[in-house]
């Protein structure tokens, strides 16, 4: 009050001597020093909010993205596995199984087909999307043991097999034993009688039936195949389980498990459903920040967008930034060493042929995608709200400035009655 009255007493003054003098009651010295404090706030709270959302584009998003078991069933099928597949693998059987060969009684000479045919075979017995089908629900198993259920330990991965049963009892079986039956010698007229007794149900002595018979007598023998298959495939569980190594689970580097106590969850599980949780809350920090932001710095609609725009601009920039300087290290640094030969890594041929290194590469797209998008409606987003502080008019005088001339007016006014 005291300082309120010598700045109207300065001002009577001025205005008893004719003179008019132009003092801004906007700002006292005191309300300057708030508004100082408020502003020295405020860029910290900004500051803060640039970094934590930095640290959230490069952790929250491809963590959540690594730990989502749909992004590998996408990589999977962009990368082609399961058309891919029943190819590989008749190359490889082509190939080692020729190599294996000695001589006509090898039984390696039994399997001697060309990759056209294992992969005949193969198709006819491995459906595509059967096999994707069994591989996604592998992966839905395989994360939820990892973040999901209780006892990680003994919580077994089932893959059903009954399409793959009645494929191998039904006529792809059957035509799958014949490709097989084409592909060897002519048999002999031992081996043809034995397969003849065989057809009547009769028991043959004969030591070996794989040769190539008749035509007639390979269409009389396919009910029997059939049968026979049928009976062989009932042995067969209609569900495969298995329960994940427990040293991996534990995060063991020397393959021996340690010992847990009913209910107690391994460590690396344990840490890994921690960090899962604690990035998965981790947005609410910058959130917060922003709206400190807000609430210290935001008095109209011009500070909100100069302040929202000006900290998502800097949080998208220097995220673009920071990902262009790791692309172009990772860049030199693989330059130096790629290609490599494979047998530096020393995978097995058929996970290089069935595109091991692709979907490797669809795994890494797919990670500085998820960097980029976010980093990238960072800076859109601080752009754009810049802009609209240049399409809205000015702030208009506060309303102090009111209080201002009407206490000047009634200066002037006691001033004219003296």
């Amino acid at each position: 009050m005291v300082e309120k009255f010598l700045v109207a007493a300065r001002t009577k003054i001025s205005i008893s001597n004719g003179y008019f003098l132009e003092v801004n009651l906007n700002f006292s010295p005191q309300s300057q020093k708030q508004n100082s404090i408020l502003n020295i706030f405020a860029w910290i709270f900004a500051g803060l909010f640039v970094i934590s959302s930095i640290v959230l584009v490069f952790s929250f998003f491809p963590t959540r993205k690594l730990l989502n078991p749909d992004f590998y069933k996408s990589a999977l099928e962009d990368v082609g596995i399961y058309e891919r597949l029943p190819e590989t693998i008749a190359q490889q059987l082509a190939t080692n199984l020729s190599q294996g060969v000695t001589g006509p009684d090898s039984p390696v000479y039994l399997l001697l087909f060309t990759q056209q045919e294992w992969e005949s075979i193969l198709t006819g017995l491995i459906n595509p999307a059967w096999l994707q089908t069994q591989t996604e629900n592998v992966l839905d198993q395989f994360f939820e043991i990892l973040l999901v259920s209780p006892d990680p330990l003994n919580t077994p991965i089932t893959i059903s097999i009954g399409e793959l049963k009645n494929r191998l009892a039904g006529e792809e079986g059957v035509q799958a034993f014949n490709q097989i039956l084409n592909a060897q010698p002519d048999c002999s007229f031992d081996q043809v009688m034995g397969l003849l007794q065989l057809g009547l149900g009769i028991e043959t002595q004969i030591d070996t039936l794989l040769c190539k018979p008749p035509d007639n007598i390979i269409s009389e023998l396919n009910p029997v195949v059939e049968t026979i298959l049928s009976a062989a495939v009932a042995y067969v569980p209609d569900q495969i389980s298995f329960s994940l190594p427990a040293a991996m689970l534990q995060g063991s580097t020397s393959g021996n498990p340690q010992e847990l106590s009913p209910g107690e969850l391994p460590e690396f599980i344990e840490a890994l459903r921690f960090t899962n949780t604690l990035i998965a809350w981790s947005p609410l920090v910058p959130i917060v920040f922003l709206l400190l932001v807000t609430a210290f710095a935001v008095r109209s609609l011009n500070d909100f967008l100069r302040w929202w725009g000006g900290t998502f601009l800097a949080t998208g920039g220097i995220s673009l930034i920071i990902l262009l300087i790791l692309f172009l290290t990772m860049d030199l640094s693989l330059g130096r060493f790629l290609p490599i030969p494979l047998s530096v890594y020393k995978l097995p041929p058929l996970l290089v042929q069935l595109g091991l290194l692709e979907l490797s590469q669809e795994v890494v797209n797919g990670i500085v995608i998820s960097i980029l998008v976010p980093a990238a409606i960072f800076t859109i987003l601080g752009i754009l709200l810049l802009l609209g502080t240049y399409l809205l008019p000015k702030d208009s005088p506060p309303e102090v400035v009111t209080e201002r001339e009407e206490l000047l007016s009634q200066f002037k006014k006691q001033d004219d009655d003296l």
